[in-house]
């Protein structure tokens, strides 16, 4: 098989290899098919291609690169230097380099050093540059998160103030519209540097309701010393915008040598009205909601058909495809709920794939506690039925996104029965509101099951996506253990599964108590493994209900 990473580093080799010198081959590498690629792979231009290339090799080698690595790169003299610098102020706008150098008197990149980001590296690796793509925030909060973790890395040395700016500055530029951004861009002479401290401040309010350290975070956003100077008294003599449009206050009860500002009750009122006002819940007396950002992705394996499926719902459940389906839908006369059933054996990754759903697609879960509403529905079964639906509905009014209601277990859609006891009655009952609500259904809603041919034969046609989970081949467990257990030989793996066969959730069950007893014991690794996966062989007789 062809080695798609390899060749773009040998191109990568050929290219700084070939651009070194004075003279201009530029013509002649744009003609080379395999330059055009890498020119496509990255969304670049010719002389970007040339500094990233150096970069990615200076990294490699664990070097950072000055100006000076790039001049003999474009033509030795000084007149490349206009070149080498746009090349690198793209770079670094579009997250592909940071700048390691905080120069404090520098106004240019000229006396700074350069390195390539990880995220680069993982592409080439991965010969995947969809990973490359800048993910624009979807909410106000998700922006704050991406503000801090810019934070976090400048604190860290990550690069200098001019980065940091410029990497906040496309936050806020390509970040979904929202109400709390729309109100920020009216002040529209803000700098970019005022607008990166008032979000500071904005992050730290949230998080506890502090105020932030003036001297402390000028010193982020600003690395000139005159111009950290002109900052802090521009907030003292209360000339800033940020004072002047009320956004934020200084603490006047500092101590003498502190300087502490926070948010104002203007700021607070247009930022946080809504938490104030409001507070969703994350119980209901039918369920519990999951939100996307609490769940953790698992590693998951799917055969062809199973992953063409699962693909083509996340694709119609994103943010920028649903509303579109939807409205469809609706023009062609068409009901406009989604409903999806998971079947398969017990363990072979339904609840983990509607979790991952949820998390790429940025959807709660409002998780149905089906014990819990069963005893509700004795003597009120239509009231306890529908007040699920009606629970669902209520949560749905309060996200963003439409939610996804997720029942774990078909137990509550099985057959109608023949009337020979009042607890038959109930059940039919049930199952005729049931019914009825999932034809009229508005939402998104997921089933899983371990036995799809026990459900009532009316639900198939209320389901329309239904994906069979088979059980792992052999080639698919031996994937799922080398990826859980990197430290055990391919040779002790496959002498297992000449014994042993696992789903993807006796898996999960081995790697844990793997991942446990090696903390608390120092036994030999390969050992451990084995014992753990002849004691879950044991257990297969024993099902994780709605797994």
């Amino acid at each position: 098989m062809k080695n798609l990473e390899s060749d773009k580093l040998k191109w990568i080799e050929h290219i700084i290899s070939e651009s070194f010198g004075n003279v201009s081959k530029k013509d002649a590498l744009l003609a080379v098919p395999e330059i055009k690629e890498l020119i496509n792979f990255f969304k670049i231009d010719y002389d970007e291609l040339v500094v990233l290339s150096i970069l990615i090799d200076g990294g490699i080698r664990q070097e950072e690169q000055g100006m000076d690595a790039f001049l003999q790169h474009f033509g030795g003299s000084l007149t490349g230097l206009k070149n080498i610098n746009n090349a690198l102020h793209s770079l670094i706008s579009k997250g592909y380099v940071v700048s390691t150098t905080k120069n404090r008197h520098s106004k240019t990149l000229v006396k700074q050093s350069f390195t390539a980001e990880e995220i680069v590296y993982e592409a080439l690796l991965s010969d995947k540059p969809d990973s490359l793509e800048f993910q624009p925030a979807k909410n106000f909060n998700t922006l704050l998160k991406n503000i801090q973790v810019i934070t976090d890395r400048r604190n860290d040395g990550c690069f200098d103030a001019e980065t940091m700016l410029k990497l906040t500055e496309r936050e806020i530029v390509n970040a979904k519209q929202c109400k709390e951004l729309d109100w920020l861009n009216e002040f529209d002479d803000l700098t970019i540097a005022e607008k990166t401290l008032f979000l500071i401040a904005t992050i730290r309010h949230q998080k506890d309701g502090q105020q932030i350290d003036l001297e402390y975070f000028i010193k982020m956003v600003e690395d000139n010393f005159a111009k950290q100077k002109e900052f802090r008294d521009s907030i003292e003599n209360k000339t800033s915008s940020l004072i002047e449009y009320d956004l934020l206050v200084r603490d006047e009860e500092a101590f003498i040598f502190d300087e502490f500002v926070g948010l104002t009750e203007k700021a607070k009122d247009a930022l946080f009205v809504k938490e104030k006002t409001t507070t969703k819940k994350n119980t209901y007396t039918t369920g519990t909601i999951v939100n996307p950002e609490d769940i953790v992705l698992e590693d998951l394996f799917y055969n062809e058909l199973e992953w063409q499926q699962i693909n083509t719902i996340e694709k119609i459940l994103s943010e920028e495809k649903y509303q579109l389906v939807v409205n469809q839908l609706s023009e062609n006369g068409l009901a406009k709920g989604i409903s999806i059933l998971f079947n398969g054996f017990s363990g072979t990754g339904k609840t983990a794939t509607a979790k991952r759903i949820a998390k790429i697609t940025n959807r709660p879960l409002f998780c149905v506690d089906v014990e819990k509403v069963i005893n509700k529905w004795v003597g009120d079964t239509e009231k306890g039925t529908k007040k699920i639906f009606d629970q669902y509905y209520e949560f749905s009014k309060e996200c963003d996104l439409t939610p996804i209601l997720f029942f774990n277990e078909d137990s509550i859609f099985s057959k109608r029965v023949d009337v020979g006891h009042s607890t038959d009655r109930t059940h039919n009952s049930m199952q005729n509101i049931l019914l009825e609500q999932m034809e009229l259904f508005t939402g998104i809603s997921i089933v899983t099951s371990n036995h799809a041919d026990k459900l009532d034969k009316a639900f198939e046609r209320r389901f329309l996506y239904r994906v069979e989970f088979e059980k792992p081949t052999k080639e698919t467990q031996r994937s799922l253990l080398q990826n859980s257990f990197q430290n055990i030989s391919i040779e002790t793996i496959n002498k297992i599964l000449e014994s042993y066969s696992f789903t993807g959730g006796q898996i999960y069950n081995i790697r844990k108590k793997y991942i446990m007893q090696c903390i608390i014991e120092d036994g030999d690794l390969e050992s451990l493994f084995i014992r753990f996966c002849q004691e879950e062989s044991k257990t297969a007789t024993i099902n994780k209900i709605g797994y």
